[in-house]
């Protein structure tokens, strides 16, 4: 009897092992899904007020948009992450202040991504090397709606 007793209690945390994807999906919702984009400076385009690009990404999609969620976080060179809008302050010669601001918008299939700076300056030259939008790195993380 003891026999019996082990082997049913093996054959059932056996078969519980076996659906913990479901159990996730059923107290968390689905797994979702990150994608990483290089915006090198050159490839940004100035529109009069801001500088943006934009990605096609097909995770973004109609029910993506209408129930789930986007997250976009800027990666750094060393490894930290932040999230979507970033906003930093500068000063330059102690005398000239300055902030950036880089934001993301979406629609189905495609993420835009803008860096605005507070003193609008367009510099195509990258005379003074710190008002172009820079060389960035996002990661965009989509929810698929839970149901």
């Amino acid at each position: 009897m003891k026999k019996l007793f082990f082997l049913m209690a093996f054959a059932a945390i056996f078969a519980t092992s076996c659906h913990d994807g479901d159990i996730y999906e059923e107290y968390y919702g689905p797994n979702p899904h990150s994608e990483i984009f290089d915006a090198p400076w050159r490839d940004w385009d100035f529109n009069g007020d801001e500088y943006e690009i934009g990605f096609r990404m097909n995770a973004i999609t109609t029910s993506v948009c209408n129930e789930g969620a986007v997250d976009a976080y800027v990666v750094f060179e060393d490894g930290l992450q932040a999230q979507l809008p970033y906003v930093r302050h500068y000063i330059l010669d102690d005398e000239y202040t300055w902030t950036v601001t880089v934001s993301y918008a979406f629609e189905r299939g495609n993420i835009y991504f803008y860096a605005t700076y507070s003193d609008f300056i367009y510099d195509p030259g990258n005379e003074y090397q710190t008002y172009e939008p820079g060389n960035w790195t996002f990661r965009v993380v989509t929810t698929e709606p839970y149901y």
